[in-house]
């Protein structure tokens, strides 16, 4: 099973685990099917469940959710993938996808694009959302549908699943987007499951698939050929959708009957062409490959013999690795919390990775905490002590958004976790049967049965080492594996076998006096209500205390006014106090922990701090009421005491300088930066090494001393918590802090940004090549109305499409191109819209030609009903700030420093916002105007 927490922290070569087995494994044929319906043996559909199949082979699910919010998900399951493209068919099964997000018969591209919209999606959320070796994925995620919009959706798949048109103008626009793609991320073809593929054996087809293949393949790829891979495997019988979320399962279950009964297909089978085979890579061993970029990367892997996880005895086996693989994977991150899945599922075979991923300087140091992690489960499993706490924090995961163990029913994760299921071969459980069925998984573990699995498991022999380094480090498997054996030999598990300690770091404010509430307000949003209470001493408490984030809170504090105080902002002076903070002691003495220190180790999670123009910020996630007393006491003790020595400081200072010193020769960003917003530092994004190397230490010391005394505190708590705690935790600590004397610097106070005049500026730089840089930046009016966000908002979405269809149109001379929206609420008259093209055959006066011609004919492009699914679109992304505990904590943030943009954002969340079509289109000739236009072009020397 590839779930995405385990994928991000690998490369591409360690994206999946290795196959550690001699003997051959099969190649799956994709129209080999789970049992229907995938439920457990012993387990009947719920009521309301629907598992169909149709006369023709077409099986779909139809499986209700919550009905809070009117949310519905949508996925088609196609046995069709890259194993499946014949010699002269590569890149179709990507291609294909890309034509269907373009138009099908029932919808043409702005038919699509309205469609998405005006159901709280986005542009760049296609419908075709995976390509994989062996199966392709459609998907919808409707959020606040609109009448009609599930027969919308069955629409669309009919298209894809028997009416799907092929015109030569989605090919070529496809195309061009797979060269892009490619071009620009350079492992497109490298899927997760193809490159398991490739590392299951020594010697495998999919090893030389990268994006290079891809282009090629694109080069040789007609439209005649897609089709013929469409029609042999779009087929009913090779087809699964699934409709999950607030829905009529009666009525729903009509119209898929309606919609897919009449398909048929081809009598050809989905045969896989895929050619791999012979030696798998061998137990036991440590192997070394060669990394594509500076960073090192670590895997141990174990794999299981093929299992049947429909059989009762293997499912249980299969949780309680799961469970076994998370403590593990926390262990080796040297983590209280199971952050991260460790096992997963490929071609019916359990396998356990341990991974890692850190810079070439901290290789060993990683090698050593995943290789000790191995040895320490190994020997002593999870000790008597420990496994109560253990399995809570597992049992934990039940609550969040995990796609195998929550048991929440929201629409797109049931539909998930549906496809999950089927690709992997998993029983679907999901709600109160997935939570019980867990629960009893779990909690029957005992000590002896743990350890039994440890045993069998993680064993070195039956693992094994994957290590990537860069080729330039020189590092071989025999030195590497002499050098491991050698550490092995100093490991001491004695702490390990005494158990978990808490560390009791003696936390207490302070303070004699309680602080004093001078008002209070009650807050309605939504579904939730919150409250707002205003301290003596100037502090704002936000608290929303809601269970639908069971067990969990996130808390934070605020200290106006970061970076807005200072006369002159530096750029890059934020990155370097981002470095410092969590690096700052508490306390005194040579062995005070730091603040981090603290909260972790009494069980605090996601601990974070930074600056920026409004504020300084700590937050954590807590889990526990006593949380909220801890996290501010010890935040009020670093107001008082916490340091960073000379010393540390200039150890930050020279790291973020070797940052500084990297990032400005990767590319052009710095110059197109300078040349946008060199007048007003504000804006600035990048920055040059002798600007970090002007801070001093004592000018840092004097602008923390500042902020610390004077500057103004908002405190905001959502999540399961009682405001009754969390209100008497900040009485005992912040809220008895001495008054805070600072102005609260708000966004009507700040100085106007200082932009470039209209015009053209050119500028040389030695890297480019033999392209070419238009960048043309048109600002937006300023406006201090809640229409600000809106416009700034729509108008990038709407011309972001409108570029991508431009481009399209001038192939041959535009070779990318890119939309983003700029502005800060801090600094007024900030927003803009900014374009970059790029190009290798077009001169620069030709490009900036295009660049202002793409403007000019944006307001062509947008429709009335185009703006108005924008805006709905707008308005359900802020319907999501209800479904989030982290968008909530970001909603009540600084709510002093920027109270216009919290009364807009809670106007926005109860109603959409009004637009006028003819208002916007004066808007944009305004904006769009080449009078109005900044232009930066970038030529090679």
């Amino acid at each position: 099973m590839h779930r995405t927490p385990f994928t991000q922290f690998l490369p591409t070569i360690l994206l999946t685990p290795i196959l550690l087995i001699l003997t051959s494994l099969s190649v799956a044929d994709a129209a080999e099917r789970s049992p229907w319906p995938m439920l457990p043996t012993d387990l009947s559909p719920p009521e309301g469940q629907i598992w169909g199949e149709l006369e023709n082979g077409f099986r779909y699910a139809i499986v209700p959710g919550s009905l809070d919010r009117p949310h519905i998900s949508v996925r088609l399951v196609v046995g069709a993938g890259l194993a499946h493209e014949t010699s002269d068919q590569r890149g179709a099964a990507f291609l294909l996808q890309e034509m269907a997000s373009r138009s099908t018969p029932h919808f043409d591209r702005d038919e699509l694009l309205a469609y998405l919209l005006e159901n709280g999606m986005q542009a760049q959320d296609k419908p075709a959302r995976v390509a994989e070796l062996f199966h392709s994925v459609y998907a919808f995620d409707l959020f606040n549908p609109r009448s009609g919009s599930v027969t919308g959706a069955m629409r669309y798949l009919q298209d894809v699943a028997g009416n799907m048109s092929f015109d030569s103008a989605a090919f070529e626009s496809g195309k061009r987007a797979l060269r892009d793609e490619a071009s620009r991320l350079g492992d497109r073809l490298k899927t997760p499951d193809g490159v398991t593929e490739s590392l299951l054996y020594q010697k495998s087809p999919y090893g030389s698939m990268g994006d290079d293949y891809l282009l090629e393949a694109l080069d040789r790829l007609t439209l005649e050929k897609v089709e013929a891979y469409w029609k042999r495997l779009y087929r009913p019988d090779n087809m699964t959708l699934y409709i999950t979320g607030n829905i009529d399962s009666t009525a729903v279950d009509e119209l898929v009957r309606e919609r897919f009964s009449g398909l048929v297909g081809s009598v050809d089978g989905a045969k896989s062409t895929d050619k791999s085979g012979g030696k798998l890579r061998s137990s036991g061993d440590l192997e070394v490959v060669w990394a594509n970029d500076a960073f090192a990367s670590v895997a141990a892997s174990y794999v299981s013999e093929p299992v049947d996880l429909y059989q009762p005895g293997v499912e249980r086996r299969y949780w309680a690795l799961d469970f076994l693989g998370r403590y593990a994977q926390s262990l080796a991150d040297n983590s209280k919390t199971f952050t991260r899945d460790a096992v997963s599922l490929f071609r019916d075979r359990m396998v356990v990775s341990l991974t890692g991923r850190t810079s070439v300087m901290q290789l060993q140091e990683r090698l050593i905490s995943i290789d000790k992690a191995v040895h320490r489960v190994h020997e002593y499993g999870i000790l008597p002590q420990d496994l109560a706490e253990r399995k809570a924090s597992y049992l934990a995961l039940i609550d969040g958004y995990d796609l195998e163990l929550s048991r929440r029913d929201t629409a797109g994760l049931l539909a998930d976790r549906l496809v999950l299921c089927q690709t992997s071969r998993v029983p679907f459980r999901s709600g109160e049967a997935l939570e019980a069925y867990i629960r009893s998984v779990i909690s029957a573990l005992s000590v002896e049965e743990v350890k039994t699995l440890s045993r069998d498991v993680f064993n070195v022999k039956r693992m094994h080492y994957l290590i990537e380094i860069p080729k330039a480090l020189g590092l071989s498997e025999r030195v590497i594996s002499k050098r491991l054996k050698s550490m092995r030999k100093g490991y001491d598990f004695t702490w390990a076998q005494a158990g978990e300690i808490d560390m009791d770091w003696g936390l207490s404010s302070g303070f004699t006096e309680s602080g004093m509430v001078e008002s209070s307000s009650r807050i309605e949003l939504g579904k939730y209500s919150g409250f707002q209470y205003v301290f003596k001493n100037k502090l704002r408490l936000n608290i929303v205390e809601t269970d639908t984030f069971p067990g969990k809170f996130w808390i934070r504090v605020s200290i106006g006014n970061g970076l807005s105080g200072l006369e002159q902002v530096t750029p890059g002076f934020d990155s370097l106090v981002r470095d410092v903070l969590p690096n700052m002691k508490i306390g005194q003495g040579p062995q005070a922990p730091d603040l981090v220190e603290v909260l972790e180790s009494k069980g605090m999670t996601s601990i974070d701090s930074g600056v920026n123009l409004e504020q300084l910020y700590w937050t954590a996630r807590g889990s526990k009421p006593e949380h909220v007393f801890e996290f501010l006491s010890a935040l009020t003790i670093w107001m008082v005491t916490g340091t960073i020595e000379e010393e540390d400081f200039d150890k930050r200072l020279e790291s973020v300088v070797s940052v500084a010193t990297r990032d400005s020769n990767l590319g052009y960003f710095s110059k197109m930066d300078e040349a946008l917003f060199g007048s007003d530092s504000r804006l600035r994004r990048s920055f040059s090494k002798e600007e970090i190397e002007s801070f001093s230490y004592t000018e840092f010391k004097d602008w923390l001393k500042s902020v610390r005394e004077t500057g103004y505190l908002e405190l905001t708590v959502v999540g399961d918590i009682s405001s009754r705690t969390v209100l008497r935790d900040v009485r005992k600590t912040l809220g008895s802090a001495p008054d805070r004397s600072g102005k609260v610097i708000q966004p009507r106070h700040g100085k106007p940004a200082v932009l470039p005049e209209p015009g053209v500026q050119r500028i040389e730089y030695d890297s480019l090549g033999e392209r070419s840089v238009a960048t043309v930046m048109w600002p937006i009016p300023y406006s201090d109305t809640c229409d600000d966000e809106v416009i700034r908002s729509v108008l990038k979405l709407l011309f972001a499409e409108h570029v991508e269809r431009f481009a399209e149109a001038h192939a041959k001379e535009i070779a990318s191109s890119s939309v983003e929206a700029l502005g800060h609420r801090m600094v007024p008259g900030s927003s803009a819209v900014r374009l970059e093209l790029t190009s290798s055959d077009a001169s620069l006066e030709r490009l900036n030609e295009l660049a202002l011609e793409a403007g000019a004919g944006f307001s062509e492009f947008v429709s009335e009903r185009l703006l108005e699914a924008a805006v709905r679109s707008f308005w359900v992304g802020k319907q999501h700030i209800l479904d989030s505990d982290t968008l909530l904590v970001a909603l009540f943030d600084q709510s002093q420093g920027k109270p216009s943009a919290f009364k807009c954002s809670m106007e926005q969340i109860k109603s959409v916002p009004r637009a006028s079509f003819a208002a916007f289109q004066a808007l944009i000739d305004r904006v769009f105007a080449e009078e109005n236009a900044r232009v930066v072009l970038l030529e090679s020397k």
